[in-house]
């Protein structure tokens, strides 16, 4: 069942147009999930596009598998051309792919546990299942566990992340 400012819609076809603005989500038990699209997101049900502002009221923020974009401003997190708020635990599970990461004002770090990012000076979100992260050209630190760095042919995993487009310098 959807509800729309209070309005039970029963006869709808399962994409709606957003319209932009602030809109608040929930209610959902498997939480939202981006799509390959950008402001798009969905439930596995209904997919609502043109959304510029989402509020996930405390449910879950899962990516695609393919390229997300993922971009920190201060504390806020613009995730596929949307502004996101109210996301669980302030963790993002990226579903893997080769997602760009940008805006950290202090690059990104990682935590001490594979497949996770987090960025440096806030350390807001959390990033996890990333399998290849893009930093856009900014800074990898790393955690104060013991990391895991190898080199192959020139490329850089760090914790079981393929990293690309970061400094060469790294604070291991």
């Amino acid at each position: 069942t959807l509800t729309a400012n209070s309005i039970n819609i029963t006869s709808s076809t399962n994409t709606i147009n957003a319209g932009g603005g602030a809109d608040v989500f929930s209610g959902t038990a498997s939480g939202w999930s981006l799509t390959n699209s950008l402001n798009e997101l969905t439930d596995n049900i209904f997919t609502f596009t043109d959304v510029t502002s989402a509020n996930l009221s405390g449910e879950s923020l899962t990516g695609t598998t393919g390229t997300d974009t993922f971009d920190m401003t201060g504390a806020s997190l613009t995730a596929n051309g949307i502004a996101v708020s109210g996301v669980a635990n302030n963790q993002v599970n990226t579903n893997g792919g080769e997602d760009v990461f940008s805006g950290a004002a202090n690059g990104w770090s990682l935590t001490g546990t594979a497949n996770e990012l987090t960025d440096s000076i806030d350390e807001t979100y959390t990033f996890t299942g990333v399998t290849g992260a893009n930093l856009s050209g900014q800074v990898l630190a790393g955690s104060d566990s013991a990391d895991t760095f190898n080199i192959t042919g020139g490329t850089l995993t760090a914790n079981s992340i393929n990293i690309t487009s970061s400094t060469n310098t790294i604070n291991a």
